[in-house]
């Protein structure tokens, strides 16, 4: 329910903006990273450390695909300046590729995802628009994380043992223990931010419709709101749609006049 009240609210907005002038539409989505993921998870930097759980850094492969919805200031207007506005849905994945990892995500993430692109027209004319600037995404992340809290080991149960036999009795203690023999899943809210640079092309079919692709390379970060945890890497991203066009040509009857004078 929630997914299908953003995704109103997001074609409300684009909506009102499409009434001004520009290009609404559709886009489809994807792409894959390479980077780190770094952090603890259970709220506290020394337990982590104490339990094995999860704390360290590690390498982590992404890729994401989904779709939504666009709106372009500029789709084929003959001018220097277009604003671009995307609002959609992914399903992201994130493995962990270390052999022996204490954490993992080994589910699909659900990503809601607002992208603004800021582009300069390098070549314009009525066919075609080429175009190149700065994309920010912010993302709102809710991944299930997999965490094996402690290892089973003759060397740790040996440890245990040797303890002053008050901790025994104690009942944080008699928790570690417990803890070591169980596995844990544990939600996390994650904000993301790409701060990225985008190419794209229009190709422009008339006065109404843009068949458009564009692609986006550089920072892509994930950080939670507790427990430190951080997944960034360099990714790219590709995205191809189609808009259509209200108010919105290479050459308007105000183009016209000021040739005529």
């Amino acid at each position: 329910m929630k997914k299908i009240s953003l995704l109103i609210i997001f074609a409300a907005i684009l909506s009102a903006l499409a009434a001004r002038a520009g290009g609404i539409g559709i886009y489809g989505t994807g792409g894959a990273g390479k980077g780190g993921w770094s952090g603890y998870g259970m709220g506290s930097r020394w337990l982590s450390r104490t339990l094995d759980a999860g704390y360290g850094d590690s390498s982590v492969t992404a890729t994401f695909y989904g779709g939504g919805l666009i709106w372009d200031s500029a789709a084929a207007k003959d001018t220097i300046f277009n604003y671009r506005l995307k609002a959609g849905y992914e399903r992201t994945f994130i493995y962990n590729r270390e052999e022996n990892a204490k954490s993992t995500i080994d589910r699909p993430i659900h990503r809601f995802s607002m992208t603004h692109t800021f582009g300069l027209g390098i070549v314009r004319n009525e066919n075609i628009k080429f175009w190149m600037g700065p994309q920010i995404g912010l993302h709102y992340l809710r991944p299930t994380v997999k965490s094996t809290l402690l290892e089973t080991d003759a060397g740790m149960l040996l440890y245990y043992a040797a303890l002053p036999r008050i901790l025994a009795n104690n009942e944080f203690y008699q928790q570690i223990v417990l803890l070591k023999l169980i596995k844990i899943n544990y939600k996390y809210d994650y904000i993301g931010l790409d701060l990225l640079w985008a190419l794209g092309v229009n190709f422009n079919i008339g006065d109404y419709v843009t068949i458009f692709l564009d692609f986006g390379f550089g920072f892509m970060g994930n950080f939670s709101f507790k427990g430190n945890q951080k997944i960034s890497f360099f990714g790219v991203q590709a995205c191809a749609g189609t808009m259509f066009r209200i108010n919105d040509k290479y050459r308007t009857s105000e183009n016209i006049k000021i040739e005529i004078k």
